[in-house]
């Protein structure tokens, strides 16, 4: 685990990870390609940088 606060940031990438995921399957859902694509690169770098911390990309507890 890394210094105090960075456990927040990674709770708070991982809550991030599940909205942009769940903005996703809305935007599959309208078939809007654009809006799919957009939300699709805020999880990829999200998943990037929790991989550059050693992090899962598991839903956040709590």
């Amino acid at each position: 685990m890394g210094p105090p606060g960075l456990a927040v940031v990674e709770d708070r990438l991982r809550k991030r990870l599940c909205v942009e995921r769940q903005l996703i399957a809305d935007a599959q859902d309208r078939r809007w390609d654009r809006e799919i694509e957009r939300h699709q690169r805020v999880p990829d770098r999200i998943t990037s940088l929790l991989d550059d911390l050693g992090e899962s990309h598991d839903e956040p507890t709590g």
